[in-house]
């Protein structure tokens, strides 16, 4: 089954957002019994930890076999998309002191910012919201095939009124 998440495209278009195919496993299907908001976070965690290893994992690999890479024609259209054409990105790798969380760790990591309200989650147009207006992790999720999910990261604002 797949759902679209909302991206933010990468440059400097604030409101470029768009929709990326996430297969989630067949559970999710409406005719199925309720999956939660936990559930979804760790299926979603799970794909794009998935899909950023296979973005990095070439470039671990060239360093460790003791070739220079350097970027394709491709790779610097990207980038030249984006505003800024940078190959530190690939001769360091993913970057200084960064490495691959493990899977566990991750999804540990999203679910603790989920409770702590650092975003929210909208199922095809509809905040997902208890009736305190958070959902817990155990907050029941209906899915169909096609369906828009979108994380909003939330802004805390800090400061006196003047």
């Amino acid at each position: 089954m797949n759902v679209y998440v909302s991206v933010k495209k990468p440059g400097r278009e604030r409101s470029a957002v768009e929709p990326a195919a996430f297969p989630l496993p067949d559970e999710f299907m409406e005719e199925s019994p309720a999956r939660t908001v936990g559930d979804l976070l760790d299926a979603v965690t799970a794909e794009c930890l998935r899909r950023f290893s296979a973005r990095h994992k070439p470039r671990q690999a060239g360093a460790e076999d003791g070739l220079l890479r350097v970027l394709s024609p491709e790779e610097a259209g990207r980038m030249a998309a984006t505003g800024k054409i940078s190959p530190g990105a690939i001769l360091s790798g993913i970057g200084k002191n960064s490495r691959i969380p493990p899977l566990e760790e991750a999804q540990r990591n999203a679910r603790r910012c989920y409770e702590d309200g650092l975003f929210a989650l909208f199922v095809d147009g509809e905040e997902v919201a208890g009736p305190d207006a958070s959902a817990p992790l155990d907050a029941p999720v209906r899915l169909r095939e096609g369906s828009s999910v979108a994380f909003i990261r939330l802004a805390m604002l800090a400061g006196r009124m003047w």
